[in-house]
């Protein structure tokens, strides 16, 4: 203790550029010792499988998909009992069409008999890792040497389980900052962080930020960022001086819309946005201010991932990491442009493997090719949650089509939308100005609303001081109250 204390003194002491320094060999050593070898091969054949043809791709995730269904047949409880009850032998599995006979798995499903999904070599640890906490290292085991834990959101107040073997969480980890690096957000440059899960687990609930020098990382909350403390951490942040910014869409676009009220210019390079639905009205509002947009799509179930280029024509999806599979309404594949819910199968995960799992996401394939040279599949764009939308006269309307009648609308800072009726939309808005609005422009936001849900629902407004955040400090576009 006596030690870390001197240690620190000398470094909060140390002029600038010996900080950057420290800070340099710091996060590289303890990046490179989290994860260790296995990290570094995966970056390897990163650095190869990006300048595979389709046909490259094909054979790979072909061979894979083999992999891991003879190996959760032969290991996993539930897809033994599966496979054998609809005729299905992995041995016979010829091509991804055969995928087809498998049902879709789906997290109700997993929640009834999550035992049933752990790999037998696992089984004996599995009372001990369930009453383990949640944490970003790994549990260790004699049989898997390192376990990771996690949880889903748990929206309905019963989250999933989830375990994950090194292998896979390590893929992942390289997936996500290879790609990083690639849009110049290097994990070694400064950064800012905008969610609220930091601040849930170290009960962090006065202060809009924190910082850890010593990480090159600002957190900021995205529970207690108001418009009262909102000065104090643009300051901050320029304080700071991050290149770029990772996480809420709806963080960064409230720090940016204030930015420019008050004439405090964020020079941030660019921002990867995660965590939420990205929205139009969000990324032309923070791309408007110099600081260059990425989205990137994941789930706590690391079953697929799909990152944004340079070239801004869609998201990539990671063919190294699963299979990606989009199932319309009527249980059938979806084309190209149409409309579909993401079905993942992960490859690496030979712990808990999740088979055809659907993630309740929808989003839409683009047939064109992007000009950064990859070949791999790329998503037109992310709809959102199912769950996102509301439905009116016997229409599903999505998050992407309600959000367009918010452009141009630079006085609201946020809004939700809550369906509470089939007949009725409530408008949640966060003004920029509660004193000075024009109830005008408020009108012409409800008509352009009217134009989108139709004839025969009654909508109203209500203003607020803030929109709530879910229990991990993520922000909801729709809401559904019954």
């Amino acid at each position: 203790m006596v030690k870390s204390n001197i240690l620190r003194n000398m470094y909060l002491k140390s002029p600038k550029f010996i900080k950057g320094l420290a800070e340099a060999s710091f996060i590289s050593s303890k990046h490179y010792a989290f994860h260790g070898l296995p990290y570094l091969r995966w970056v390897m054949f990163l650095k190869k499988s990006r300048h595979w043809s389709g046909s490259e791709i094909e054979r790979y995730q072909l061979k894979q998909l083999k992999n891991i269904l003879s190996y959760s047949y032969n290991n996993v409880p539930y897809y033994h009992e599966t496979f054998k009850k609809i005729g299905f032998n992995p041995s016979d599995f010829k091509n991804v069409n055969d995928l087809a006979r498998i049902p879709v798995l789906t997290k109700g499903i997993v929640k009834e008999r999550p035992e049933d999904f752990i790999a037998k070599g696992f089984k004996r640890y599995y009372a001990k890792l369930v009453m383990s906490p949640v944490s970003e290292y790994p549990i260790v085991t004699n049989v898997f040497k390192k376990v990771y834990k996690r949880t889903t959101g748990g929206t309905t107040g019963n989250p999933l389980l989830l375990y994950e073997c090194h292998k896979a969480m390590t893929l992942y980890s390289a997936l996500l900052d290879s790609w990083m690096a690639s849009v110049g957000a290097s994990f070694k440059k400064r950064k800012i962080m905008l969610d609220g899960q930091y601040f849930l687990k170290n009960n962090i609930i006065n202060k809009p930020f924190e910082s850890i020098p010593i990480l090159r990382l600002l957190y900021v909350s995205s529970f207690t960022l108001s418009k009262s403390n909102i000065r104090e951490c643009l300051y901050k942040i320029n304080e700071f001086e991050p290149y770029y910014a990772y996480g809420n869409p709806s963080v960064m676009f409230f720090l940016t819309h204030a930015s420019k009220e008050f004439n405090i210019p964020l020079k941030l390079k660019c921002f990867i946005s995660a965590c939420e639905k990205l929205l139009p009205k969000q990324r032309s509002m923070i791309n408007s201010s110099g600081c260059e947009v990425f989205d990137f799509y994941s789930s706590t179930e690391h079953v697929t991932s799909a990152f944004e280029c340079q070239e801004h024509n869609g998201l990539h999806v990671n063919v190294e990491q699963g299979y990606l599979e989009m199932i319309d309404s009527k249980g059938e594949h979806a084309g190209l442009g149409e409309r579909g819910n993401i079905i993942g199968t992960e490859f690496h995960n030979h712990i808990m493997p999740l088979i055809r799992y659907s993630l309740n996401d929808e989003a839409v394939l683009s047939g064109e090719k992007c000009n950064c040279g990859r070949q791999s599949l790329l998503i037109k764009d992310i709809l959102g949650r199912t769950t996102d939308n509301v439905s009116y006269n016997g229409r599903m309307i999505s998050s992407a089509t309600l959000s367009l009648a918010f452009h141009n609308f630079d006085e609201i800072l946020e809004s939700q939308l809550v369906q509470d009726g089939k007949k009725h939309l409530l408008v949640m808005l966060v003004l920029n100005d509660d004193k000075n609005y024009s109830p005008l422009r408020i009108d012409n936001l409800v008509q352009n609303l009217q134009l989108i849900v139709g004839d025969g629902v009654k909508i109203d407004v209500k203003f607020v001081g803030k929109i709530p955040r879910t229990k991990r400090g993520k922000y909801s576009f729709i809401k559904h109250s019954v």
